[in-house]
């Protein structure tokens, strides 16, 4: 029997959440991608945008279950416990970084699709020669190579430690100790201009400061152009009416942006002045891996396409739904498909 302290307890309670968080949430950015990349919604810049945050998140909540979800679990599961004994501290120094190139990257996809939502909506007579997929995959090449680039010092913040502890007493055959693999930051980790610097103020900068300002200042302008466009509304266009509800649907994935990375740049703050709070830090955690898990739900509550296509690819794969069903929903599918492209629609959703 693994007896806990109440620290174990709260790594433990963090590491369940954590971990059915991601399982979830690692399902849901499957599905999205699934309908995504299907034959009727590929096409458009927006759509190409979303493909790529579903990816830099399902990388996200991959590097949380494993730094952080099983190693928790594994306080009360025995058959985990090789995990976190022996294979977690060779993960970490990898993943690690990978999480954060992955985090990275979903914060300025974030920025790039509301630019992208900004120009179609704002400026919608420049939007067909500015918001092409060709731009949109060249825009997503460079986020990818940013974040990259930003995070390679991250590579060589954490090294792995043999460490030997006594756990019984000594025999003939055992002499009471047992060794472990842990995590440990190493010396450049430790450097306090490196801390400063690059750490906090410049992760600041990067992750939080200039994407929630380019963020607030677009989705301001959004929504200006939104209420002014809404008390017109019978002048308005079949193609201007789905900008406009694409529009809302991705403020409601920025809003949910800045609800749950919010306390991550108050936590960022408070180390800077030597204040560390581990239980914000652990709702911090936990907070990360939600934004990166229910864009799936906004997709499906807002998007009638992708509820649609959705439904198609459900009645394709279950069998228990007759030959003319599918061949009535792919009908239906098509039209909806031809009426886009006479309203002379860029983006699908």
């Amino acid at each position: 029997m693994i007896i806990m302290n109440e620290t174990d307890q709260r790594h433990y309670v963090l590491g369940a959440a954590i971990t059915a968080t991601c399982a979830l949430g690692l399902a849901g950015n499957a599905v999205s991608l699934g309908v995504l990349l299907h034959p009727h919604m590929r096409g458009s810049s927006v759509n190409c945008g979303l493909q790529g945050l579903a990816v830099f998140d399902s990388l996200v909540l991959a590097s949380a279950a494993l730094m952080l979800g099983l190693p928790a679990l594994a306080l009360r599961l025995p058959w985990l416990l090789p995990y976190r004994r022996r294979w977690h501290a060779r993960l970490v120094p990898v993943v690690y970084p990978l999480g954060l190139i992955a985090q990275t990257g979903s914060v300025w996809t974030t920025v790039g699709v509301t630019l992208e939502r900004y120009i179609a909506v704002c400026h919608p007579l420049r939007a067909r020669s500015l918001c092409t997929q060709r731009r949109a995959r060249l825009a997503l090449l460079a986020v990818a190579v940013f974040s990259i680039i930003y995070n390679a010092p991250r590579f060589l913040e954490v090294g792995t430690r043999c460490l030997v502890y006594c756990t019984e007493l000594p025999t003939q055959d055992n002499d009471g100790n047992q060794t472990i693999l842990v995590a440990m930051p190493t010396q450049f980790r430790t450097d306090p201009h490196y801390i400063q610097v690059y750490y906090i103020w410049l992760y600041l900068l990067v992750m939080y400061f200039v994407p929630f300002a380019l963020l607030f200042v677009l989705n301001a302008l959004i929504w200006r152009t939104v209420q002014a466009a809404t008390r017109s509304r019978n002048r308005l266009t079949c193609s201007q009416r789905h900008e406009i509800g694409l529009a809302l649907m991705l403020f409601c994935v920025v809003v949910i942006f800045f609800v749950c990375n919010l306390l991550g740049m108050v936590v960022n703050i408070l180390e800077h002045f030597q204040v560390y709070w581990l239980e914000l830090v652990d709702i911090s955690n936990l907070l990360v891996a939600v934004n990166s898990s229910v864009n799936f739900i906004i997709y499906y509550l807002f998007g009638k396409r992708f509820r649609r296509i959705l439904a198609g690819i459900v009645l394709k794969c279950c069998p228990c739904f007759t030959k003319s069903k599918r061949k009535l929903h792919s009908l239906r599918l098509r039209q909806t498909s031809v009426m886009h492209s006479l309203n002379g629609n860029t983006s699908r959703i």
